[in-house]
């Protein structure tokens, strides 16, 4: 299981990782995660639910915030949270939460998760992530 988060600010362009900078619960192998990385690594074979949240505001401009889960790189469907701020100053909130299912065999032996900032420039305050492996 893995709670991990960010507390200070940090300003990801479009396209950009969302880093998590602190694991405050980290047990077993089944999930890691290095501190500071946007890569989180599920190890075992199995269903893992996965819930993320941030609190975000434009980075200088107006525009729609995106935030989107990646497995290996590619996006995850139904993960998709946005938020549309017409001033700069806006804060919003962005969650979502998913089930994934992953199965160590032949070359994939491991799977990879992050998330990204598929809008416009903004920054993250809070960002939090939960992952807990359930069958």
């Amino acid at each position: 299981m893995l709670y991990a988060y960010s507390d200070e600010k940090q300003e990801v362009a479009s396209g950009g990782d969302i880093n998590i900078d602190t694991n405050k619960v980290l047990t077993g192998v089944v999930v890691t995660h290095d501190n500071g990385s946007a890569v989180i690594t599920l190890n075992r074979s199995g269903f893992y639910e996965i819930t993320a949240h941030a609190v975000v505001s434009t980075a200088g401009t107006d525009g729609v915030v995106v935030m989107q889960a990646y497995a290996d790189d590619e996006a995850y469907p139904g993960t998709v949270s946005k938020v549309s701020s017409a001033d700069n100053c806006d804060i919003g909130n962005l969650s979502t939460t998913f089930l994934i299912g992953f199965c160590r065999c032949g070359c994939h032996t491991t799977k990879e998760i992050k998330f990204k900032n598929l809008g416009v420039t903004a920054d993250y305050h809070n960002f939090s992530v939960t992952v807990a492996k359930i069958a």
